[in-house]
C-alpha cells in the first residue's frame, strides 16, 4: 500500500467515525421538575453527554457519561424555565431510548427525544 492510498483510507475511516456521532433533543418542556434519562439498548457501552438547556443556556451538564448496555441514565434540573434536554455522543439512534419528563402540579409530561 502506498502512503497516499495509506493516508485516503485513514481519512476515510475518521470521516466515518465522525459520522457516527449523534444529537438527540427533545422539545421544550414546561416549567417544573425537569429529567433527561436515556437508555442505551445496544451491547457495547456508550458514551453520552447530556444537557438541559434554555434560551438563557445551559442549566444542567453531565458531560462524557458511560452507559452500559441495558442500563440508563439521567439529570434533572427544577429551575423555573421552559427548558429542553440534548443527548450528544457516538452511538446509534437505533440503539437508544431518550426521554424528557416534567413532573409539575398538573401531572407527569414525557417528550421523546429526536
Amino acid at each position: 500500500m502506498t502512503r497516499r492510498t495509506f493516508g485516503v483510507v485513514v481519512l476515510a475511516l475518521a470521516v466515518a467515525a465522525a459520522a457516527r456521532a449523534t444529537t438527540l433533543v427533545t422539545a421544550p418542556m414546561p416549567i417544573g421538575a425537569q429529567e433527561c434519562w436515556l437508555l442505551n439498548l445496544g451491547k457495547k457501552p456508550i458514551t453520552v453527554t447530556f444537557q438541559i438547556a434554555s434560551n438563557d443556556g445551559v442549566d444542567a451538564e453531565d458531560p462524557n457519561e458511560v452507559i452500559a448496555p441495558g442500563q440508563s441514565l439521567e439529570i434533572g434540573a427544577s429551575d423555573g424555565r421552559v427548558s429542553w434536554c440534548t443527548f450528544s455522543g457516538s452511538f446509534s439512534k437505533k440503539n437508544v431510548r431518550a426521554v424528557g419528563t416534567v413532573g409539575n402540579p398538573v401531572g407527569l409530561a414525557s417528550f421523546p427525544a429526536n
